[in-house]
């Protein structure tokens, strides 16, 4: 099974895996309307990883950074269960993770063309439909199980960057490797994308899409200049970890953040939330507590109630401690180091930004680990992208 480098679609393979993606990227308004559909979409994983595993080691095509991925979630299995949290959900979350990396670690080493193709077309019908949603339902189409309305075809206005992001750093990679430029297709995404935002009004998700929008416009310009690479976004990534989380810089600016900007210093509340997970974490600094039922967390904080740290590395830390946090680190440099090997390529430079936007959004907000973990393994792979261009 050679890497399909030529220009004729091979349809059985994009169709292979559309079939292959499509479950893991699930409209949250599905449990609400159509709880039949949600229900193969919960099962639908599992199948796929059991052919995903199947022809990954029939193939032998397995990559060094899924072993470091098997070795994070191992460690979140066993923190799980060292502490009874929610085994369920757990195994739930292990088996979409390592399917959905398996997949695109497959992919990318032999059809390249298929999997971008299924990948941009799935996720770029489902930007469009959850725009016609906003625009049909601009106060929001209905209420969740945490009493806010502020949920479309996607789910909560916070989520949908989790579809958007991937999706227009699919595009433009997409459209590099085939064209080795940005194509009308791609503003269009990308136009679609921020309009859907500023509906909505999801400040840390505009703060994303803002850092794209300035790449796509500057992008002869970035490519002149060396400084822009993964390096320096992950030096600036921990920068302003340390200054806002640890350190807290933006109460030195108070003013200008509630007089001028009209946000709480507090970035709603969530010191707070920082606060007290730090405190958790240095009651179980090495292994944390795992994957726990949801109403559990809830209930272990009295004030500021939170699912989650409302920032990912804390997230990390809270679950996995410092042994979970040193293998997320081994992957992140795994994938790193390939797209600092060809910093100065088109493909690199976009999913380098992919990756510092993630860092930045997470900063605030803490995501499942199937909704970025995979995007690890798409920069580990870019330089097929490079090598067959």
């Amino acid at each position: 099974m050679g890497t399909d480098v030529s220009k004729k679609k091979n349809w059985k393979w994009i169709l292979l895996y559309f079939i292959l993606l499509f479950s893991f990227f699930k409209p949250r308004s599905l449990g609400v309307f159509f709880p039949t559909i949600n229900l193969i979409y919960n099962y639908f994983p599992y199948v796929a990883f059991l052919f995903v595993v199947g022809l990954s080691l029939k193939k032998n095509k397995v990559s060094k950074i899924i072993y470091f991925i098997v070795l994070y979630l191992i460690i979140l299995l066993f923190s799980t269960l060292i502490n009874n949290g929610d085994i369920s959900s757990c195994i739930s979350t292990i088996v979409q993770v390592l399917t959905l990396s398996l997949i695109i670690d497959l992919g990318m080493k032999t059809h390249i063309d298929s999997l971008l193709e299924a990948l941009e077309f799935l996720l770029y019908s489902l930007i469009l439909l959850n725009f016609v949603s906003i625009l049909m339902y601009p106060n929001g189409m209905y209420l969740d199980a945490s009493g806010y309305r502020d949920n479309w075809l996607l789910g909560y206005k916070n989520i949908h960057i989790l579809f958007i992001l991937p999706a227009i750093a699919v595009s433009y990679v997409h459209s590099f490797y085939k064209k080795g430029k940005l194509t009308l297709r791609n503003y269009i995404l990308l136009f679609i994308s921020c309009f859907s935002l500023l509906l909505v009004d999801s400040s840390t998700s505009l703060v994303g899409i803002l850092l794209i929008s300035i790449f796509s416009l500057v992008k002869p310009l970035l490519k002149k200049c060396s400084f822009f690479n993964i390096k320096t976004y992950v030096f600036t990534s921990i920068f302003l970890f340390f200054s806002i989380v640890v350190f807290k810089i933006q109460n030195l600016f108070s003013s200008l953040i509630v007089n001028v900007f009209h946000r709480d210093v507090t970035l709603t509340g969530r010191v707070y939330i920082w606060d007290y997970v730090i405190g958790f974490i240095q009651e179980q600094p090495f292994l944390g507590y795992g994957i726990e039922d949801r109403l559990y967390r809830l209930s272990k904080t009295h004030f500021l109630q939170s699912y989650h740290a409302h920032n990912q590395f804390l997230e990390i830390l809270y679950k996995t401690g410092i042994i979970g946090s040193i293998s997320i680190i081994l992957i992140a440099f795994t994938s790193f180091k390939e797209l600092y090997k060809y910093k100065k390529h088109d493909v690199s430079k976009i999913l380098s930004v992919t990756m510092f936007v993630f860092l930045v959004m997470m900063l605030t907000e803490a995501y499942s680990y199937e909704y970025f973990m995979y995007l690890f393994v798409l920069c580990y792979n870019s330089k097929y992208l490079i090598k067959n261009k």
